[in-house]
């Protein structure tokens, strides 16, 4: 088509005039339908007419932006195009979503539709070459603004995407209308179709005229006024599908006219529309599902899992008044946030668990649920409490999953990080995250069992305070039963949260003893009839030519039996396993209730589990008692050892013992062990073996069992336990198993995401996992010492790099570090100098490299080893094997730096750092207005305070290490928990910023020095100014003296409540306290002597140290890190 040609025909859909803008005759001749010349094929009358049916203002709007040549149309709507690609890109990694007519509307999934409505009005080549009324008519200039403030102003976009993409929507359904329809005829039926399709139009160029005016007005006068509300956009919606379903109408009658085949046409491309508008978060979800999937969550945790799913739940009639309390409990709209539930050892807890979470899941009130279990690899800590938690959550909830996902998308490694990061990340910030009131339900519930079974007591302190922090939930009453024993931890944590529930709406705790000392008889009393029933009813399956009569156990047996088991329900459960795993149950009935309650430890468990230790010991095989009891010791007192349990083929492969000696002591002890069975009934040799209950393993250590004389034999040394399994694993790792490249995947840059778990699982079996991730634990927990050319370092010599190639392929590359340092720490100084020596070295090495081991395991011996420094230990071990690779090496240096690690995280120069007074903790301050805490061991983030509205110039730590003091440009002293994260107070009173803060040695006074040239002191628990004193200058450093009767400055010392206080005049400054390592940059100094010269780019902004370690503030953002051996 020649350009004179498509500017006829550009002006031809303005009307027949030559003037560029629309006219129409005011006045005409009545014609008949079909004299009428206004038909569907002639559209070059659609844009006039829709023009003309505007009211002025917006016909204005509209005619003032519409092109008036072919260049300018391919001009604007590439320009729009533009605007809408870029909002494609910034919004790719945003995911900003708002309720909009009961479903969420999430923006990157907006801006896609968008771009892929823009291409229908794409032809492949050139656009202008099949213009239509609708392309030519769109205001794309105006479209362009909108996209533009879209672009600028985030608060707006997700409104604005969600009106363009409605407006471009409608205008695609109308050309579709325009497309099929053009060819009719000019009759009655095709001039109603047009009538109604210029509404459509007039709608939609006034809707988008109304925001284009708004844009104009606020570029005019910098008046924030939103160009369309979420009320606008809905009723543009509504009165759309009234005109979209009046031109359906119509063009069903022209149908009926001309035949169905147009039907057909019009309705395979409107549904080829509506798959993108009605796509709801098709790609956003695919994104989510693919970010949730970082979610490493605790393997049957969960109280419908494999291991706790088959566990009882209370019996019909049972603990009627306890689960009474709790579900009243569950039903008060005002009942409070926590339920602590406490009871002894054997007496149920996770029972009732189990029942309630049941009950509260089939009416969809449970969240999440999270089973602890001592022994039991990732259950037994709480390192994937809250990613377990934000999974079950995002699974229910699609909402806030969508929130989690996205803060696994900022972080991939989120799993890894502290138990404090991961609740903000993953639980604490997704639900105040603006989610719509649909989206959660208004009582969440939580059920967490056996908190007492978490092995690690700061983890516990840790989870309880962080679980307070529920009560700061917005958006969801989110609610949460605890059972644990009462083990001191627990009671002072909980203790603590009592005496902090000021409102009285946090914490309801029952002892379980208590609640249930009138009804336990009954309730053993049901449960043992329930039980024997099932035996009864079972028995024929055992023994198919026998049967058990109908009142094999009398009433008086089951008294008997309740007085025998009272108050325990741990042990009626091992009574019933007991008879139900037997093949003469009456006669192993009649010597259960023959038996004595004994003494000491043959009372209580013991009167259970020796009669079942002494039959397992006698139906095993082998010729000697004395040989059988050490097949005893070895299998059993390893299966009850585990970090994480094992189906008997691995336990097998693991001690190096046949099959059917693991065997011989399994069938025997299925009374106390969880022994899953095959489809035949048979035990399963490839299911793990599992305890019922902890009181078992609890019972065969208890130093007590080898001094008692009826059960001593059975007892079981935990140390030497540990030792023997530790020697298994090295065996194991060492014969061959252990290799480069174990996976054999070849290329080494191979990720580790990228490869099957299936696969792994061939190439590192169950029990070489268990090897590779415990046998240092077991090293540790045998109480040995290690030294140089033992076992252990014999084996590291060999296969340091090989095993942790082993953990990254299995996900537990972070635990290479710690495991490192926990080996360290049981060394014999004085005879394992180069066993220290390389353990020093290795742990530098996973520090460097901890990254990129994680993501590609391989790279352990190509770039954590090429880099390493050329005379490191690992470097001179292992170093030949780069030869294969490289003709040519870059330069390293010879030995380490002294800087031990580089902290990285804030945006900003870092002005301030402090250790805790421990050693464990680095706080920083930074000019990015946060306060971030750091592991200074392994260098992970633990925390994120953020608060201040201006740089932060000064931290500390309090005596205790619990409260982190922070100063800052704002004028404010902020304290904050430093377990939490949370602010516990806003210190106002200083009238410019604070250059330094410090706590007393009681931690009950903090004191301050700041730029307005005072130094005051508060109180820490209230926040109140308790004295203030008035110096010369501004003071940059504060301390308390020892004794804390004043307070030491660069400008003096002040007496606490003294005359001299008053009067502004300081005391001399008291000397500072000795400390061996001290940066006087550019020096380090060690007892007073220039130790090492630091380079120009080390010296940083500020500093702080312990002991024989110093960190440095950079003015990058990072922290250099450096231990001296002194």
């Amino acid at each position: 088509m020649q350009p004179s040609r498509k500017r006829d025909r550009i002006r031809g859909f303005f009307g027949r005039s030559p003037s560029p803008l629309p006219t129409r005759p005011t006045a005409a001749p009545a014609r008949t339908p079909s004299q009428h010349p206004a038909n569907v094929r002639n559209g070059s009358s659609i844009l006039p007419d829709a023009l003309e049916a505007l009211d002025r203002e917006d016909r204005d709007t509209v005619r003032s932006l519409l092109p008036g040549n072919a260049i300018s149309i391919d001009a604007a709507f590439d320009e729009a195009y533009r605007c809408a690609a870029e909002l494609q890109r910034q919004c790719k990694n945003k995911r900003p979503s708002w309720e909009y007519k009961g479903r969420q509307i999430y923006l990157f999934d907006h801006v896609d539709k968008v771009l892929q409505l823009l291409d229908k009005f794409k032809s492949v080549g050139d656009i202008v070459a099949n213009v239509d009324p609708v392309h030519v008519g769109l205001p794309w200039a105006g479209i362009r603004a909108i996209l533009e403030v879209a672009l600028s102003e985030s608060h707006q976009r997700v409104v604005l995407i969600t009106g363009m993409e409605l407006s471009l929507y409608m205008s695609n359904r109308l050309k579709v209308y325009l497309d099929i329809y053009a060819p009719l005829s000019p009759s009655l039926a095709a001039d109603n179709l047009r009538k109604a399709l210029v509404h459509l139009y007039v709608h939609v160029l006034g809707f988008l005229a109304q925001a284009i005016r708004v844009q104009r007005k606020r570029s005019a006068s910098r008046v924030l006024q939103a160009l369309w509300g979420s009320s606008d956009i809905m009723r543009f919606e509504e009165r759309c599908d009234i005109l979209c379903a009046r031109a359906g109408e119509e063009a069903r009658i022209c149908d009926s006219e001309t035949g169905e085949r147009r039907r057909e046409k019009l309705n395979a491309r409107l549904l080829s529309l509506d798959r993108v508008h009605h796509l709801e978060a098709g790609l956003i979800k695919l994104q989510d599902k693919a970010d949730l999937a970082k979610l490493l969550t605790a393997r049957e945790a969960t109280y419908d899992s494999s291991a706790e799913g088959g566990l009882p739940r209370c019996l019909p009639g049972t603990r009627t008044d306890l689960l009474g309390e709790i579900f009243d409990w569950t039903a008060n709209p005002q009942g409070k946030r926590i339920f602590w539930l406490c009871g002894k050892a054997g007496v149920e807890k996770s029972t009732i668990s189990r029942t309630v979470a049941k009950d509260l899941d089939e009416e969809g009130r449970l969240g999440a649920s999270f089973f602890f279990k001592r022994g039991r690899a990732d259950r037994s800590h709480a390192n994937l409490f809250f990613p377990s938690i934000a999974k079950k959550l995002a699974d229910k909830l699609p909402d806030l999953g969508h929130a989690i996902a996205a803060a696994l998308e900022d972080d991939s490694l989120l799993c890894e990080r502290h138990m404090t990061k991961q609740f903000d990340k993953l639980l604490f910030q997704p639900m105040q995250s603006g989610l719509s009131s649909k989206a959660l339900p208004k009582d969440c519930f939580l059920v967490v069992d056996a908190l007492d079974e978490c092995e690690d007591m700061e983890q516990i302190k840790t989870l309880l305070k962080l679980l307070k922090r529920i009560e700061d939930f917005m958006t969801a009453r989110i609610r949460i039963l605890v059972t644990s024993r009462p083990d001191p931890p627990l009671v002072a944590g909980f203790k603590d949260i009592s005496n902090n529930d000021i409102s009285n709406e946090l914490l309801q705790d029952v002892q379980l003893e208590e609640a249930q000392v009138e009804s336990i008889k009954s309730d053993l009393n049901i449960f043992f009839e329930h039980e024997l029933a099932q035996i009864r009813m079972n028995y024929p399956r055992r023994n198919p030519f026998g049967s058990l009569p109908t009142g094999w156990v009398g009433q008086k047996d089951i008294d008997l039996l309740v007085d025998k088991s009272h108050p325990l329900f741990i042990v009626a459960f091992t009574l019933c396993k007991l008879l139900s795993s037997s093949n003469k149950p009456q006669e192993d009935l009649r010597i259960l209730l023959s038996q004595t309650h004994g003494h000491g430890l043959s009372a209580g468990l013991g009167a259970v589990y020796l009669p079942v230790l002494r039959q397992a010991v006698a139906t095993a095989s082998g010729q000697r008692t004395e040989d059988k009891m050490d097949m005893f010791r070895t299998i059993i007192g390893s299966l009850i050892m585990l970090s994480d349990p094992l189906s008997a083929t691995s336990l097998s492969n693991l001690l190096g013992t046949p099959i059917q000696d693991v065997g011989a002591f399994i069938p025997p002890l299925q009374s106390v062990l969880n022994v899953p069975e095959s489809a035949d009934g048979t035990s399963d040799p490839l299911c793990a073996i599992k305890l019922f209950h902890l009181s078992f393993r609890d019972f065969l250590v208890n130093p007590d069992l080898a001094k008692d004389d009826e059960g001593k034999e059975f007892w079981i040394d935990e140390a030497q336990a540990h030792s023997k399994l530790a020697g298994h694993c090295l065996r194991l790792l060492s014969d061959a198993t252990l290799n480069e490249d174990m996976c054999r995947v070849k290329a080494l840059g191979t990720r580790r995401a990228a490869i099957s778990k299936t696969k792994i699982a061939e190439h590192l079996p169950e029990e070489v996992a268990y090897a590779c991730s415990y046998w240092i634990q077991h090293v540790v927990k045998s109480g040995e010492h290690i030294k140089d050319d033992c076992e252990v370092h014999q084996s590291l010599k060999k296969h340091l790099l090989h095993w942790i190639e082993a953990l990254s392929w299995l996900g537990k590359a972070s635990d290479v570090i710690h495991s490192l340092m926990a080996l360290q720490s049981i060394v014999n100084a004085d005879q394992g100098k180069r066993l220290i020596s390389m353990l020093e070295d290795a742990s530098r090495l996973a520090l460097r490299n901890r990254y990129i081991i994680h993501e590609a395991p391989l790279q352990i011996y190509m770039s954590a080893l090429l880099f390493a420094p050329s005379q490191s230990n690992v470097r001179q071990i292992f170093g030949n094997a780069l030869h294969e690779h490289f003709e040519v090496m870059p330069a390293t240096p010879e030995r380490w730096g002294a800087e031990t690690l580089k902290l990285e995280g804030h945006d900003a120069g870092v002005s301030a750092v402090a250790f805790s007074p421990d050693g464990k903790t680095v706080a920083s301050g930074s000019a990015d207005k946060t306060v971030r805490l750091w592991d200074a061991a392994t260098g992970e983030a633990r925390q994120k305070l953020e608060g201040h509205d201006y740089w932060v110039s000064a931290v500390a730590f309090s005596p205790d290490g619990k409260t982190v003091a922070s100063g800052s440009a704002d004028e404010t002293v902020r304290l904050w928990d430093a377990a939490t994260g949370e602010e516990r107070q806003k210190l106002e009173g200083h009238d410019a910023g604070v250059r330094a803060v410090a706590f007393s040695p009681d931690g009950k006074t903090v004191a301050s020095g700041s730029y307005d040239k005072t130094v005051r002191l508060w109180d820490a628990a209230t926040g109140e100014e308790t004295q203030r004193f008035d110096t010369r200058n501004p003071a940059a450093r504060v301390r308390f003296t020892n004794d804390g009767s004043g307070v030491d400055t660069d400008v003096g010392l002040f007496h606490l409540n003294s005359p001299s206080a008053a009067s502004g005049y300081p005391h001399t400054s008291s000397a500072p306290a000795e400390v061996c390592i001290v940066l006087n940059s550019p020096w380090v100094k060690y007892n007073s002597s220039d130790l090492l010269w630091l380079p120009h780019e080390y010296r940083g902004t500020c500093s702080a140290t312990y002991d024989t370690f110093l960190v440095i503030g950079q003015a990058s953002g990072a922290m250099s890190f450096f231990s001296f051996k002194t």
